[in-house]
């Protein structure tokens, strides 16, 4: 016999509540089975503590189905569809089923009771307004608001002296920073240029929040999940095209829309950034098309020691098709089997259309070290009283005719004019085009050749802790007394 407990009730016959060492607790509701006889629940959270009712798909708690078990040979399988229990193999009156449920803290605090990740997640309790679990099935605990406490010291220093120069003297839409004030007076981005950070500086990252279900790649490239602590720089390293120069002519030179062959993602993981050296960035602009020119990151790059402390994972790199471009919509599009050319070759299956002709192979997954944002990682963000409308509102709506959403996001700051992700948009009839996050605060698209604000990111191992406050008087977490990790 089976029944089957969905939305928070069960069909058919008569179910209840019951608590060991006490009476059982009657509960309005039927189960779906053939035979006679009660079926009876316990809820327990990730503390062992016992719960009233069974957590709703969309709790404020976080909490997410982990295992369950039932006497009498009777078995829970878990049907996520209906969000509900499935026991199957039942045959015996008064069958006990106990489910346990989790959430971030109960988690991450587990598997390292030491660690960052427990140490944020154990936050949730006393800063609702600064962290709140998303609506995804995942339940990942993001930071959110305004200004919330997440700067983080990774253990990077910026190797010496930083200039920074723009393309304009009237404009900030294209700049890159530089090891000498010398180099930045000769390089492409010359105008302006200013020191913007000492020798020895930390150099500062923000916590987006504790990711559930994150596929870890080993040395085997064997493939095991993990919660982990996801993490963005605080500042661009410059701007520059997504796109590499070897693909740029496709697609009536607008390039192309796949993160595993892009510019950036090779600089990031292979080249200048990873390396902490100089190397070839690519540049577009009206006069001259698209160009490389000299980047230099030697202050600025990955030192051995930060690689160390961050995951080689399976980053999603799937396009949503249809305009569902709300935080959910996009999380579920950003984790789709659904490609950035798929839409395009389906109107025009020969191939040969002149914005859709590139014969890049595509994928929906990429294992790496150093991505960017997904669209979801900055609608997520957004806190404050509009947290809710935002959320259910189309990103590429966050104007200023709605609800202000951008004002409410930590991750919006308008001297960034284009920040990329690393989604390709694929609901067009286009091979090229990349969601952006934009000056005005919402979301769009543009086309891979765009020059773009690059903002590292990426996953902490579960294994960092997080050292003592050196300054007790100061809020951790903030800007002048960031986190520090041991």
């Amino acid at each position: 016999m089976q029944c089957c407990l969905g939305g928070g009730y069960l069909i058919n016959k008569s179910y209840a509540v019951y608590q060991e060492s006490v009476s059982f607790k009657v509960m309005e509701g039927t189960v779906n089975y053939e035979g006679s006889g009660d079926v009876f629940f316990a809820f327990y959270d990730g503390d062992n503590e016992q719960l009233t009712e069974m957590p709703k798909k969309d709790n404020s708690e976080g909490l997410i189905y982990d295992y369950g078990e039932c006497n009498n040979g009777a078995r829970v399988e878990w049907d996520n569809d209906r969000y509900g229990p499935f026991i199957a193999n039942l045959s015996a009156s008064k069958t006990k089923c106990t489910l346990y449920f989790t959430n971030a803290k109960s988690i991450t605090c587990k598997n390292n009771p030491n660690g960052l990740s427990c140490y944020v997640a154990k936050l949730f309790d006393n800063n609702r307004t600064m962290l709140s679990y998303d609506t995804s099935d995942d339940k990942n605990l993001r930071y959110i608001g305004n200004s919330p406490y997440n700067y983080i010291d990774i253990g990077d220093r910026y190797a010496g002296d930083v200039y920074r120069g723009y393309n304009s003297t009237s404009s900030r839409d294209g700049y890159h920073d530089y090891a000498t004030l010398d180099s930045c007076n000769k390089g492409y981005y010359n105008k302006n240029c200013e020191k913007i950070h000492n020798n020895g500086e930390p150099i500062l990252w923000r916590i987006i929040g504790i990711m559930n279900n994150v596929p870890i790649i080993d040395d085997d490239d064997v493939t095991h999940q993990e919660s982990l602590v996801k993490i963005i720089r605080d500042e661009s390293i410059g701007t520059w095209g997504y796109v590499s120069v070897n693909n740029y002519g496709y697609n009536d030179s607008n390039g192309v829309n796949e993160w595993s062959v892009s510019d950036v993602m090779n600089i990031l993981n292979n080249d200048a950034y990873w390396n902490k050296t100089t190397g070839k960035c690519h540049i577009y602009s009206v006069n001259n098309g698209y160009q490389q020119k000299d980047c230099d990151f030697t202050n600025t790059g990955l030192t051995p020691a930060v690689k160390d402390k961050i995951d080689k994972v399976r980053w999603n790199i799937g396009s949503p098709l249809k305009n569902s471009e709300n935080s959910y919509g996009m999380y579920i599009g950003e984790r789709s089997n659904h490609t950035g050319n798929e839409y395009c070759l389906e109107k025009y299956p020969s191939n040969n259309y002149i914005y859709c002709n590139d014969k890049v192979e595509r994928h929906t997954t990429w294992d790496g070290y150093i991505g960017l944002m997904y669209p979801s990682d900055y609608g997520y963000a957004v806190g404050g009283n509009v947290r809710t409308e935002c959320l259910t509102t189309s990103i590429r709506q966050w104007r200023s005719s709605g609800p202000d959403c951008k004002s409410n996001n930590w991750i919006f700051d308008d001297f960034y004019n284009w920040q990329v992700t690393m989604t390709p948009y694929g609901a067009s009839t286009t091979a090229y085009a990349i969601y952006f996050i934009y000056q005005q605060g919402y979301l769009t698209d543009s086309s891979a050749t765009s020059n773009s604000d690059i903002r590292p990111t990426m996953y902490l191992k579960s294994s960092i802790n997080i050292a003592q406050n050196p300054n007790p008087n100061k809020q951790y977490g903030s800007k002048e007394n960031p986190f520090i990790i041991s």
